[in-house]
């Protein structure tokens, strides 16, 4: 049974993208939940999982969108056990603002589905950017040196990462999906604030600086690989080069990086 859009008075959606910090972020709300709570915000407990593992990250709610494809009818969506989860929680301590935050949201090409399954008087969708070179070069690592992908950089590129780089595309996507929303797009770049500190950027802009004491430290850096470190590595997997060894190699170059940064 299709049921009517949920309403709140204030929904606040962080759509990533990748790499920006957003882990980051979403640790930082997880362990706020409680004073959030307070100032009247819902960070979900619902729906934080990927493949049955916790994440702090609302993987399921953009998993959900997902699988329901061109589908116009918000209501289908809270037929999903996830989705019904989310808004018992919801309506069971009716906050003036629910917070939802996952990188996922980003690729989602039916956002619009999300935009029908709530009643918002006020909706804010933030988005931080970065440069694409450097978004690939980092997106390409972690799938290297993490996920261990055999995968050449330029098959890497067509087959999973295209799609999202078409940044205002994305934004249209969401503006057209909340007719009255504000979409906040800031930049993660080298010296820019976000980059000096995600989660600080994102309380400020998120309008949560009431609720949530804003941290002066930085966050910890994840530093990147240059590329041809990353291509060096690709080939080790390549090669079949064993599970220690590798970690090894890789160890080194981030020692070598980190000695570069001091």
């Amino acid at each position: 049974m299709s049921l009517p859009a949920l309403r709140i008075p204030k929904l606040i959606l962080h759509i990533g993208m990748y790499k920006t910090g957003t882990t980051s972020i979403q640790e930082f709300l997880c362990a706020r939940e409680a004073e959030l709570a307070r100032a009247g915000v819902l960070y979900p407990k619902a729906c934080r999982h990927m493949r049955g593992m916790p994440i702090p990250g609302h993987h399921a709610v953009a998993a959900a969108v997902a699988a329901l494809g061109n589908s116009s009818d918000g209501g289908r969506l809270w037929q999903s056990p996830d989705m019904a989860q989310l808004r018992a929680e919801a309506e069971a301590c009716a906050p003036q603002a629910l917070l939802l935050s996952a990188e996922d949201f980003c690729s989602l090409e039916n956002p619009a589905l999300l935009g029908s399954a709530f009643a918002a008087d006020e909706v804010l969708v933030l988005m931080s950017v970065r440069n694409q070179a450097d978004f690939v070069n980092a997106m390409y690592y972690t799938m290297v040196g993490h996920v261990r992908a055999l995968l050449g950089p330029r098959e890497y590129l067509a087959d999973k990462l295209l799609r999202v780089l078409d940044y205002q595309r994305i934004a249209s996507r969401w503006q057209a999906a909340f007719p009255q929303t504000r979409v906040v797009v800031q930049s993660y770049e080298k010296g820019a604030p976000a980059r000096q500190d995600a989660v600080r950027n994102f309380i400020v802009s998120a309008g949560l600086g009431a609720a949530l004491n804003v941290p002066t430290q930085r966050a910890s850096r994840h530093p990147t690989l240059p590329a041809c470190a990353t291509r060096v590595l690709h080939e080790m997997l390549l090669l079949g080069v064993a599970e220690d060894e590798f970690l090894t190699i890789y160890k080194w170059a981030h020692l070598v990086l980190s000695l570069i940064h001091i």
